[in-house]
Formats: C-alpha cells, sequence, structure tokens
C-alpha cells in the first residue's frame, strides 16, 4: 500500500494497485477512496476503481458523488461504472447526485444510465 501512496511513476501505482487485488477487503476502502479522488495517472486511476468498485459501501457514496461532479475528466464508460456502483451499493442517497449527473450530462448514454441507476434507487413513497 505503501508504493502506491509513494511512487512517482503512475504505471508503477497502476501495479501496485493490480497486485493488491489478491488482498482485497474492506479495509482498504480509505486508500481506494483516496487514490480514486486523486490519482491523476489514467492507468492507476482504472486500477483504483476496479478495487474499489465491488468493495465500495455506503462509505463510497460521497466520494463516487464528488467523481461525478467531474465527470468531464472521465470516459462516458468510467462515467457510467460509478453509476453501476452506485446501484450496487443500493443506497437512496445517491439519486440527488445521479440526478444532477443526468441534467449536466450531454452524452445521451451516460442520461439514461443515470435515469436507469435513479428509478432503481428511489425509495418508493408510501
Amino acid at each position: 500500500m505503501n508504493m502506491v501512496r509513494t511512487d512517482k511513476a503512475g504505471t508503477a501505482r497502476a501495479a501496485a494497485l493490480q497486485a493488491l487485488r489478491f488482498y482485497a477487503g474492506p479495509e482498504l476502502l480509505p486508500l481506494l477512496h483516496e487514490e480514486a479522488l486523486g490519482e491523476l495517472h489514467p492507468v492507476a486511476w482504472g486500477r483504483a476503481m476496479e478495487l474499489l468498485e465491488p468493495l465500495a459501501d455506503q462509505n463510497s457514496i460521497p466520494i463516487l458523488c464528488q467523481l461525478l461532479q467531474r465527470q468531464e475528466n472521465l470516459t462516458n464508460e468510467g462515467v457510467i461504472r460509478i453509476a453501476h456502483a452506485m446501484v450496487r451499493i443500493g443506497d437512496p442517497k445517491a439519486v440527488t447526485c445521479l440526478e444532477v449527473l443526468e441534467r449536466a450530462t450531454i452524452s445521451k448514454a451516460v442520461s439514461a444510465e443515470a435515469r436507469a441507476a435513479i428509478n432503481l434507487l428511489a425509495v418508493p413513497v408510501a
């Protein structure tokens, strides 16, 4: 984990993150949240997200929302992967940031995925 935080080469950080998949557990979430928000190297960021997606929990929702606010820096596929992770977590608190995403995006594919995620997460009014 130390190499992920300190190595200057993005490809080395990516390799370190990839190696962590063999030891992935909830204890990695703080590191993965940090990497998802701060990593600038696209391959290292992708490796961090590959680990974060299956481990993400309700504490990850604010991090994922922050990532969606930076959607101009992400590919449509990356934005959609984040929306899917939110659905997997199943926390209705994600609906607000998905609604913002749906309104802010120019991509029809992202808008459709955001709407589908909203529909899946929306809590029915009793």
